[in-house]
């Protein structure tokens, strides 16, 4: 058993023999699977709530209460670059091609460049983001309050936009040409995907 310095909240990520863990007392841990050891310890700037930290080439992402997204060396815990946002990261980021795509609870959707954290676009979705985006071949659906946004994941033109009865209250799943997710008031609904 290894104990962590505060709460966690979000999933950990399991990549080879290293569990990734965030806190809400601003830290993420890397921890040794065979004995619990921790390797490293990297400190943010706020506390790391639903926001789950991810693994992409090498690097792993997390964003914290204060809106910034970090990217730090997954072998190493160093920090590689640092973007600050408008609004809490409360959701996982997700990869398309060589970006890094997340939302905001202020509802802003970036794209960032993974390598460098140079901002490729944004879109202001205009509603909480609290729930993952998903990929949908070059589109990138992000469940925003009670509607989901279509957004090219090359340049973040919107597509389309659905509205629901009720806010989005999970991430999307998405399989073929449909996304399912579920709604506040109790529905499970389904929508084109791309």
């Amino acid at each position: 058993m290894t104990t962590l310095d505060g709460g966690v909240f979000s999933s950990v990520v399991l990549e080879g023999d290293t569990l990734y863990v965030g806190t809400d007392r601003q830290k993420v841990y890397a921890i040794d699977t065979k004995d619990g050891d921790v390797r490293w310890i990297f400190r943010t700037d706020s506390r790391i709530f639903t926001s789950s930290p991810k693994i992409h080439a090498g690097m792993l992402y997390v964003g914290c209460y204060s809106g910034t997204l970090f990217a730090v060396s997954a072998d190493n815990g160093r920090l590689r670059w640092k973007f600050s946002g408008v609004g809490a990261i409360l959701c996982a980021p997700v990869f398309h091609e060589n970006d890094v795509i997340f939302g905001t609870e202020k509802g802003m959707v970036y794209a960032l460049n993974a390598e460098d954290g140079t901002k490729k676009w944004e879109f202001n979705s205009g509603a909480k983001i609290a729930n993952d985006p998903a990929l949908a071949g070059k589109a990138v659906l992000v469940p925003s309050g009670a509607t989901v946004v279509s957004l090219s994941a090359d340049t973040g033109e919107l597509y389309f936009r659905e509205r629901f009865a009720s806010n989005v209250n999970t991430p999307i799943t998405v399989s073929g040409a449909n996304a399912y997710l579920g709604l506040e008031n109790g529905e499970v609904v389904s929508i084109r995907s791309f």
